[in-house]
Parts: structure tokens; C-alpha cells; sequence
């Protein structure tokens, strides 16, 4: 499918979608919205719209749909606090698009836990030593030999018993901030019965999702707080 068949049919699919219809201004009246909706008007319409159009390439239909960000009925409140640094039952933990996410569905404050690399430098991240099943660094061939503890498959007995856990141990202090930055945030989670790295880094619990773990972009600290401070 070419890019203008992909751009109209995530659009159809957009205008179809009954988020989409909130914020358009079809009501005369807070008597015939009520009578339509009910007394609904703190609605939030979640990460995924904003995820979809963000990724179109750019174009009118992009920047009119771009258009439903911004709603009378939407607001921030420090009353609602992003665990990890955002919208981490779907996103990546402590990535610039968890961050985006938990900022839109109204996340006034945003955790960051600090740790640092080898260099020196500050980074958020929920433990010091978790890259191994929050990242991609296992599958980064440059990478993963710099980890604390390299990639051990499982063991099983003859009956296929499991002996003995997958495991792997990376801390942000294995790398430079630079390395740092050059991995892909990934849902946190491993799977313990893995014989190749890559099958260690599944095992996302069915209460969270993979929709969104293609590739989160990891930050510095200060990248993080210029971030979380920011208007948008």
C-alpha cells in the first residue's frame, strides 16, 4: 500500500473512531451535549490518537488532525501522578514517549528516578541495574558484552524441567551516557525459560501491552526535566 493510500485509510479509521468526535463542537448547547452525553466533560482521549498521527508523515491531513490535541475539556492536574515517568502500562518506562503519554492523559507530576552512567552523568531510570529488561541492549551486539552479568540461557532437566532462570544483569553504570542513549526502550519484562536474547526480552505481562514498545527513546536527566517541564 503507497503512503497516500496508508495517510487516507489511517485517516478513515481516525474519523471513524468515537474518540475523534469529542472535541468536535456539534452541540448548540450544555443541554443538548447532556442529553447526547451524559454530564462527560473531563474525557481524555488517551495515547493512542496522538500516537497514530504523530507517526504520519507530514502533511495537511496530519496538521488539521493534529488539531484535536488541544480541547477545552483536557487538563493537567498534580492530583494524577505518572508512576515511572509516564504512561508505563503501555509505553516504556522513563522514555520520551512515556512521558508524552502520561502528560496527555493529564499527568501534572511525572516520577524520574536518577541513577548515572559510566561517565558521570544523570539519567532516569526505575533501578540502576534493569537495562537488561527494559532495553534493547541484550539484542545490541556493541552492547551487550559491556553488561555487569552477560546473557546465561535457561536450563532445564531431562524431562524439560526448568533448573535454572534465564538471567542477565546491565546497569547504566556499564555504559556511557552516548551508549546510553543509543538504546530502545522496551516494556519491562524478560521471559525466564529464554534460550536467545531475543526470546529474553519478551515476557510483557498480559495486563500491559507491546503495542507501543517499538523503539522508546531514552534521555538524559536534564533532557528528561526540559521535557516534563515543557508547555506541550
Amino acid at each position: 500500500m503507497n503512503e497516500k493510500l496508508s495517510t487516507f485509510a489511517l485517516a478513515a479509521a481516525l474519523a471513524a473512531s468515537p474518540v475523534f468526535t469529542l472535541p468536535l463542537f456539534a452541540y448548540e448547547s450544555d443541554s443538548e451535549w447532556n442529553d447526547a452525553h451524559g454530564d462527560k466533560r473531563n474525557v481524555q482521549l488517551g495515547p493512542r490518537p496522538f500516537y497514530l498521527v504523530d507517526k504520519m508523515s507530514p502533511s495537511t491531513l496530519k496538521r488539521k488532525l493534529e488539531q484535536c490535541e488541544e480541547h477545552p475539556f483536557f487538563y493537567k492536574t498534580d492530583f494524577t501522578i505518572g508512576h515511572r515517568g509516564g504512561g508505563t502500562l503501555q509505553f516504556p518506562e522513563h522514555t520520551k514517549e512515556s512521558h508524552e503519554a502520561g502528560a496527555r492523559m493529564g499527568a501534572g507530576i511525572q516520577e524520574c528516578d536518577v541513577t548515572f552512567t559510566k561517565d558521570g552523568e544523570l539519567v532516569c531510570r526505575h533501578d540502576q541495574c534493569d537495562l537488561h529488561t527494559t532495553t534493547n541492549i541484550l539484542t545490541n551486539t556493541t552492547l551487550a558484552p559491556l553488561c555487569t552479568q552477560p546473557f546465561s540461557p535457561a536450563q532445564f532437566d531431562a524431562s524439560g524441567n526448568l533448573t535454572k532462570a534465564a538471567s542477565a544483569l546491565c546497569c547504566t553504570s556499564d555504559l556511557s551516557l552516548d551508549q546510553f542513549k543509543s538504546l530502545k526502550g522496551k516494556m519491562d519484562a524478560s521471559n525466564p525459560e529464554a534460550q536467545t536474547t531475543a526470546e529474553f526480552q519478551g515476557g510483557t505481562p498480559n495486563w500491559r501491552t507491546d503495542l507501543y514498545s517499538t523503539g522508546g527513546t531514552l534521555l538524559s536527566h536534564k533532557e528528561s526535566i526540559q521535557l516534563i517541564k515543557s508547555p506541550s
